[in-house]
């Protein structure tokens, strides 16, 4: 094989790695939204509405679309969850919009309301209970967007790699699916923070009601004991590993981790679909001083599912340290150090003025990123790349879905940039 077909080929093989990166996301997505509904549907001791999540999944994970979705638009998509994903019913008959295909369905629908509407006339649902029931209400509607989106995405998937055909892909059509892959991790970012808040309000109900029968687990398996202890400790090692690379560069003589204590870094999860970090420095501590500096590194949320993703965590890492060791890259550090570390920074920074980059870009603290991303490299090789990767391509690409609304992204316009020219063919020479 030659360059140019290895090139291609490598290339392909990236954006496709990009195709099943944000399929497994949602896929998360949808069985975090289950697993709540699971719970809530426990907590009203109604079980026929787990009728409706038996019904929806063959259609979750592709069973009854995954042959048939290859000629699908946005609006066929759109048309095929409205007729076979089920809401749960209001509790106001001739309201909540059931007008299904089959007369099993709507049957099916017709016999929980009744249910629903009983336990409330009979006392069985307060007005606690019934806030529940319309969290579940909610998260059926969120799931079905998440489904949408699955969906549309691969049926975009199948034409732009040529699944059936197995037959060389458009580079033109290959770009335009990363627009569109930004467009539904953008839309991802709001969905995390939604299911984080029907989740909240579930565990805080459960607090504050009545414990008459065991508690579920609102939490999901990995959220949980052991996993996320592994996380913690390997924040721990990171920072290590962190540690004695910035030493080493900066001149430091010590010839190995043990030599050194661990620095004090706490880890935590919740719903952001982003990792970050923070660091809290002791005023009442000499610069020397073991426990003059604490890291806190808030892993995304998809952290305790993608091991492959979990190399990113070094970078939140390494920005405790830098501010620890290098001064956060201070007037004062680059001025009085003439270490191999500090020439490198110096000579990054002279690029980054020369070119004007803050100033075209409007990228702040250019030089502090680029910093942290060598270092997380140096410390984590190609597992950090690759992390990266699948984090930030086509980031901000996400606003050619926007109409006026910068929060709201119409993926059914990717109709539109289809006809279009492209602007940027994305290559990995």
């Amino acid at each position: 094989m030659d360059n140019k077909n290895r090139t291609e080929s490598d290339s392909l093989a990236l954006h496709f790695l990009l195709w099943q990166d944000c399929v497994e996301r949602l896929d998360t997505l949808l069985l975090e939204a289950r697993h709540t509904q699971t719970n809530i549907i426990y907590s009203l001791r109604e079980s026929s509405l787990y009728k409706v999540l038996r019904e929806e999944e063959d259609h979750l994970w592709g069973k009854s679309w995954s042959n048939s979705v290859e000629k699908w638009n946005h609006e066929d998509v759109a048309n095929f969850v409205k007729e076979n994903i089920l809401s749960f019913p209001s509790f106001n008959k001739g309201k909540g919009g059931h007008d299904y295909n089959d007369e099993k369905t709507n049957k099916l629908y017709e016999d929980i309301q009744e249910k629903i509407i009983e336990n409330r006339r009979e006392g069985f649902w307060g007005p606690g209970v019934e806030g529940g029931y319309r969290s579940l209400c909610t998260l059926q509607e969120i799931k079905k967007h998440i489904l949408k989106d699955k969906i549309f995405l691969c049926v975009r998937g199948i034409h732009v790699f040529n699944v059936k055909q197995m037959s060389k892909s458009d580079p033109q059509q290959l770009t335009h699916f990363l627009f569109l892959r930004s467009a539904i991790i953008a839309r991802i970012r709001d969905y995390i923070a939604r299911l984080g808040d029907h989740q909240s309000h579930f565990s805080n109900h459960q607090e504050i009601g009545l414990q008459d029968h065991p508690r579920p687990t609102t939490a999901r398996r990995r959220e949980q004991g052991i996993y996320n202890s592994y996380l913690s400790k390997k924040c721990v090692e990171m920072g290590k590993e962190v540690s004695y690379l910035i030493y080493k560069l900066n001149g430091k003589c010590e010839n190995s981790t043990s030599e050194h204590e661990p620095p004090m870094v706490f880890h935590r999860w919740r719903h952001d679909f982003t990792s970050h970090s923070a660091s809290f420095e002791s005023e009442l501590n000499g610069k020397d001083f073991h426990y003059k500096f604490h890291h806190y590194v808030n892993s995304s949320y998809w952290m305790l599912d993608r091991p492959d993703l979990q190399s990113i965590l070094v970078h939140e890492v390494t920005h405790g340290l830098v501010k620890q060791h290098l001064d956060n890259l201070s007037e004062a550090y680059l001025t009085e150090n003439n270490s191999a570390l500090s020439s490198l920074v110096k000579q990054i920074n002279h690029c980054i003025e020369v070119f004007e980059v803050e100033e075209r870009l409007g990228w702040k603290k250019g030089l502090l990123e680029v910093t942290i991303d060598l270092l997380s490299a140096g410390a984590k090789g190609t597992s950090y790349l690759y992390a990266l990767f699948l984090d930030m391509l086509g980031h901000e690409t996400e606003g050619l879905f926007s109409w006026g609304d910068k929060d709201n992204f119409d993926l059914s316009l990717i109709d539109s940039l289809q006809n279009s020219a492209a602007t940027h063919i994305v290559s990995y020479e």
